[in-house]
C-alpha cells in the first residue's frame, strides 16, 4: 500500500460520511478496511484544528523535527523582528518556531543582550551529570593497569560510575576495543603536577645605574655639538671671547692651545648638560612608586659612602623615600579621562573587519569614540553596518549623497561609532584615503 497524506485521508472520509459504501472506497484505494476504520476513529476523536496532524504518517514525523536554533540564528531572527522586515508572525513561520518562542527571546535579548540567546542547558564537562577529572583520571589508571578487562567487568570493579558512563568515557577517549586499551597501558604515564607560576617581581637595578645616568651625556655631547650647526652661534663667539682673553699669538703655542680647546668644549658640555642635571634632581626629588625592598637595601648601601650621603642631603632623600619613576604601571589610577577618537580606514577588508570593529568597541576606557573610514567596493560596508546592528545598537542615517554617506551606531552604555562611506575615490591624490 502507497502511503496517503493526511488530505488523502481526509477526502477518503468525508466520501464516506457522504453515503459512499465503505467497501467500494477500500478496493478503489486498495486500503483495507481496518486501516480505513482507523483513521476514521482518529477522525471522530480528534478536534478539527488538528485532524491534519492526527491523519498525518507517523513514519515520516523524523522528517519534520524541529531544528535546535542556535545562538547566531537566534540573533538573526531578532533583529529582522526590531527591523521589522517581515512581520512576527511571518517570521515565525518561516524559522517554525512559535510566537511564544519568539517573545521569549526578544525579552532575554533585551535583558542581557547576545549573552541571553545562548543555550542554558549544560552540555558536555559543565552537565551537573558529567564524571570529573579526577575520576576520569582513576578510571584511565584502572584501565591502564588491567587492559584487557570488558566494559562489563570494569562496571562491576568501578562501583562509582556506571556501565553508560564507562561506555562514553572509552568512546571520547578513543579506547573503546582491547588492542586500543593495550597500545594506551603501553604509553600511559601519569600527568606530573605543574608548579603555579611565581608572582611578578620588579627587576632589582644595578648598583651602577645611577652612575651611568648622571655621566651618560659627557658621551654625546661633543658629537651633538659639533653635528648641529644650530649650536655654532652660541659656540664662536665663546670661541672669540677666549681667543681674545688668552691672545692669538699665545694661543696658537702648544701649552695654550691644548688647555684652551678643552676649556671650550667644557664649557659647551656644562651649559648643554645643565638642563639635564635640573631635570633629574626634579625627578630624584618628587615622590612617586615606592621602591622595592631589594632596590631600598641597594641605595641604603650606595648612601653609606661618602658621594652617596653628599647626593641623599643635595637631593633631600632616604632610604625609605619614594621614586617618581614609576616601573609597574598596574596600580596606577587615573585622575582624568581625556576623549580618544579612534579611526578606521577601510577598503575591502571583509575578512577582518567583524574582528576589527569587536576589538576597538570593546577597548576599556570610558570616554571615545571610533569613526570607520570606508571606500569598500564589494560586501565590507554591508558587514559593517550590520555589525553595527547588534548588541543592542542602533543604526542611524545622519547624511547621504551620491558620493558620501554617514552613519552613526549608538549604545548606552557603549562608544559611539560612526561610518563615513564613500562610494568612489576618483579626484583624491593616489585615489587613496
Amino acid at each position: 500500500m502507497r502511503p496517503f497524506s493526511a488530505c488523502d485521508k481526509l477526502k477518503l472520509i468525508k466520501c464516506a460520511l457522504e453515503g459512499e459504501k465503505v467497501t467500494k472506497i477500500c478496493q478503489q484505494t486498495g486500503v483495507s478496511r481496518k486501516t480505513f476504520y482507523s483513521w476514521l476513529k482518529k477522525y471522530k476523536s480528534s478536534k478539527t484544528n488538528i485532524v491534519h496532524l492526527a491523519l498525518s504518517d507517523k513514519r515520516f514525523k523524523k522528517i519534520f523535527s524541529f531544528k535546535t536554533l542556535d545562538q547566531k540564528e537566534k540573533l538573526l531572527i531578532i533583529n529582522k523582528g526590531l527591523a521589522k522586515e517581515a512581520s512576527v508572525s511571518e517570521i515565525c513561520t518561516n524559522y517554525q518556531i512559535s510566537r511564544k518562542t519568539f517573545y521569549k527571546w526578544l525579552k532575554r535579548y533585551q535583558e542581557r543582550g547576545e549573552n541571553g540567546l545562548y543555550d542554558l542547558r549544560p552540555k558536555g564537562k559543565d552537565h551537573f551529570r558529567a564524571i570529573s577529572k579526577e575520576t576520569e583520571e582513576i578510571v584511565l589508571q584502572y584501565i591502564a593497569q588491567n587492559p584487557t578487562l570488558s566494559v562489563h567487568r570494569l562496571a562491576r570493579e568501578l562501583d562509582f560510575i556506571g556501565h553508560h558512563g564507562i561506555q562514553n568515557l572509552l568512546l571520547h577517549q578513543d579506547l573503546n576495543t582491547i588492542a586500543k586499551r593495550q597500545l594506551f597501558a603501553q604509553g600511559y604515564i601519569t600527568q606530573p603536577e605543574i608548579a603555579p607560576v611565581p608572582e611578578y617581581e620588579v627587576a632589582a637595578r644595578p648598583t651602577g645605574a645611577r652612575w651611568r645616568w648622571l655621566f651618560a651625556p659627557f658621551a654625546t655631547i661633543p658629537k651633538f655639538v659639533v653635528g648641529t650647526p644650530a649650536t655654532w652661534p652660541l659656540a664662536i663667539p665663546l670661541l672669540i671671547l677666549i681667543l681674545y682673553i688668552f691672545e692669538f699669538d699665545k694661543l696658537l703655542r702648544p701649552a695654550m692651545f691644548f688647555p684652551a680647546v678643552a676649556l671650550f668644549f667644557g664649557m659647551m658640555f656644562f651649559f648643554y648638560s645643565l638642563k639635564y642635571y635640573i631635570s633629574l634632581i626634579f625627578v630624584m626629588a618628587f615622590q612617586g612608586q615606592s621602591l622595592p625592598s631589594s632596590e631600598r637595601q641597594q641605595n641604603q648601601e650606595v648612601c653609606e659612602s661618602k658621594f652617596g650621603k653628599f647626593f641623599a642631603k643635595l637631593l633631600g632623600s632616604n632610604t625609605t623615600r619614594t621614586t617618581a619613576i614609576a616601573q609597574n604601571l598596574d596600580k596606577v589610577t587615573l585622575s582624568r579621562y581625556p576623549f580618544v577618537s579612534v579611526h578606521l580606514p577601510l577598503y575591502n577588508e571583509r575578512r577582518v573587519v567583524e574582528r576589527l570593529l569587536n576589538a576597538v568597541t570593546s577597548l576599556d576606557w570610558p570616554n571615545f569614540e571610533v569613526i570607520v573610514i570606508d571606500d569598500s567596493t564589494d560586501e565590507t560596508t554591508e558587514m559593517v553596518k550590520q555589525q553595527l546592528t547588534t548588541d543592542r545598537r542602533q543604526l542611524t542615517k545622519i547624511f547621504s549623497s551620491d558620493e558620501l554617506s554617514i552613519f552613526e551606531s549608538t549604545k548606552v552604555g557603549g562608544p559611539t561609532v560612526k561610518l563615513i562611506h564613500r562610494s568612489s575615490r576618483v579626484g583624491f591624490k593616489g585615489a587613496a584615503l
